[in-house]
Formats: C-alpha cells, structure tokens, sequence
C-alpha cells in the first residue's frame, strides 16, 4: 500500500503520542467527509501490524477531514522515521507531572470554559507527559498542555465515529448506523432540545 502519512499528518501525529504512551485512539470525522468510512479502513489497513489499538473512545480522540487531494506531491515521511522518533522518545526519562504557571493557567482556563471533568484532566496531564517527553523537554510546557487538550476534546457535537460506525450527537449519545431504536431517538432528541436556547 502507498504511504498514506501525509494525508493525516494529525492523525500520525496522534499515531506517534500514542506509540510512545501506549494509548488508544478513536478517529471521528464530519458528516460531509462522504468517504469516512473507506478512508478509515485504508488507514487501519496501512498501520496494521505497526499500529493496532484503534478503538471506538479512546485516550485520544483525532478528527480527520478529506484530503484535498489523494495524490501526494514531494517527499513524506515514513512508517520507519516515526518508529525512530519513538524509540528516541522512550530512551528520554519521562518529565514528573508538575505543570508550569502557563500550563497550570491553560489547563484551568480550559476546564472552565470546556466543561472538562476530572478524569478529562488527569488524561490532559497524562498525554501532556507523554508529549513533553516526546520534545525531551524535563518540565510540561503550556504547549504540551495544548496539544493534549486538541486530543482529548472533540469540538463538533456532530459528526461519525469510525470504530463503532455510529453517528455522534454530543459525548453522551451514538447510534450505530443501520440499528436505531425508539430509545436511542428519544435520547437523542433529549439532547438536541437542550442544546436549543431556553
């Protein structure tokens, strides 16, 4: 199969975090991505056997948008320069989890205005090691902390869940495509109600 890496730069980008911390990855995209589907088994299909723990609600949650084009021009990077990156990244002592000012600001500005619970934190933090590690920096930076939270929040309330093949309305509801039952739309119009202004 063709290197397909840069035509998800993200998501190998995400691929690479969740090498080095052994996490899990679930990978959702918008509804009018009308190849979701195919593009997800062709990236199951290239990763396999380097990369196996796609899951449906993963530590790490990437969205992947369509590609303006399936032909990549120019060199890209490889399957074996990411295995080298995390090997290197392995060999580097983890950072202690203590968040500089910056990132202590961040991290609270986010659970505000994000809503994030406890255990979304403790997975910011923990992704943020991973991250800072990754960078062989010895303390978490307010940029480890970002990054962590693109991969811990998914901002569209919308959109399709590639593992479970489902659609997603919000964190709290997802129905698989091809089995809905009466519950699971009165559930879902529950939560569509409440998200219209009182």
């Amino acid at each position: 199969m063709k290197n397909i890496i840069g035509l998800w730069c993200n998501l190998f980008r995400a691929i690479e975090i969740a090498k080095t911390g052994e996490y899990s990855i679930s990978i959702h995209f918008a509804e009018d991505y009308k190849n979701g589907f195919d593009d997800y088994k062709s990236i199951k299909s290239f990763c396999k056997g380097w990369f196996d723990n796609f899951v449906s609600d993963g530590d790490i949650k990437i969205e992947i948008v369509k590609p303006q084009s399936y032909e990549q021009k120019g060199k890209c990077e490889t399957l074996e320069d990411i295995s080298t990156r995390v090997e290197k990244s392995l060999q580097f002592q983890k950072p202690e989890l203590k968040l500089c000012d910056s990132s202590e600001i961040l991290l609270k500005t986010a659970t505000q205005r994000l809503d994030l619970s406890l255990s979304q934190v403790e997975k910011i933090k923990q992704i943020a090691v991973t991250i800072a590690q990754m960078d062989f920096s010895k303390t978490i930076q307010a940029q480890h902390i970002a990054e962590s939270i693109q991969y811990s929040y998914m901002y569209n309330d919308t959109g399709y869940n590639a593992e479970s093949e489902s659609k997603m309305f919000g964190d709290m509801i997802q129905i698989k495509l091809g089995e809905i039952d009466n519950d699971t739309i009165k559930s879902a119009i529950e939560y569509l109600n409440g998200l219209l202004p009182s």
